[in-house]
């Protein structure tokens, strides 16, 4: 929502939003915040593209940079690999203005017909290339080993690495080694928080020069085997936007100083999820 509010003050570009909340009222916020259409999952492609070249024959004018195009070949892209059905992506390309920037706007996508570890190895560079904050907010952090240690040498080398949670969980099962995964860093300075009875929908990451916004959870379901997307930018007025989302979200988490103590069926439990937790 703050995204949306931060460019809907200062811009009349139109404003598109994909989303997983179908719910009524979400969609009257996102109406009543200015965006020119919602659009809740699961949805079609040609449907999104049709909705876009009719934006832009109303609003005469196209977005910006080739980004554009991009993003709808990812989405047409995986539509085809679902479907099996093929055919002619050209109609839909080309609708845009050339953007001359000193920013970057690079998308990315990953998915089943991809051999690399795209998302993956996005989230890794990115955490790699932080030096004074690292901030994360996700629903589920179910990471592979490689992403928790690179979180874990960030800490020690003394980046401010923060990770934001739901208090309230969609899945139980799932919330139970998310807790425990990320209540284990804090004995290695990460600081966990809590939003206070919420649940967090969010996929970001935010370093001071740059920032990671998209579909994609610190899970290895959408590392390995869901299609997801994101985008990531050094443009600095998206990094201010995002850290003032974060400075706001702060105070409303709660902040455990320690790892809860788990009883023995609880230990239990969570150290037979951890068999599964891959397709978690």
């Amino acid at each position: 929502w703050q995204v949306c509010r931060e460019v809907r003050s200062s811009s009349k570009v139109p404003i598109i939003m994909l989303t997983a909340r179908g719910e009524e009222r979400d969609e009257l916020q996102g109406f009543e915040l200015g965006v020119d259409e919602y659009i809740s999952k699961p949805f079609s492609p040609k449907i999104l593209v049709a909705r876009v070249q009719a934006i832009l024959r109303r609003s005469h004018m196209a977005d910006e940079g080739e980004a554009v195009d991009a993003m709808t070949l990812f989405f047409l892209r995986q539509w085809e690999f679902i479907t099996k059905k093929s055919f002619d992506y050209s109609p839909y390309f080309g609708h845009y203005q050339t953007l001359y920037s000193p920013y970057v706007v690079a998308p990315y996508v990953g998915g089943p017909e991809y051999e690399l570890t795209i998302c993956k190895s996005v989230f890794e560079s990115v955490i790699n290339s932080a030096r004074q904050k690292l901030y994360i907010m996700t629903p589920y952090f179910i990471p592979d080993d490689s992403v928790v240690q690179s979180l874990i040498n960030k800490a020690l080398a003394g980046v401010d690495v923060r990770i934001i949670l739901p208090s309230v969980p969609d899945k139980y099962y799932v919330y139970l080694v998310t807790r425990d995964n990320a209540e284990k860093l804090i004995k290695y300075g990460v600081k966990i928080y809590y939003l206070r009875d919420s649940f967090v929908h969010s996929k970001l990451v935010l370093t001071e020069s740059c920032a990671v916004v998209g579909t994609v959870n610190f899970d290895m379901r959408s590392f390995y085997q869901q299609f997801e997307n994101g985008i990531l930018t050094d443009d600095k007025n998206v990094v201010a936007a995002v850290a003032a989302d974060f400075e706001r979200t702060f105070p409303d988490c709660d902040h455990p100083a320690s790892a809860a103590k788990n009883g023995l069926a609880r230990t239990v439990a969570i150290a037979l999820l951890r068999f599964i937790s891959p397709l978690m």
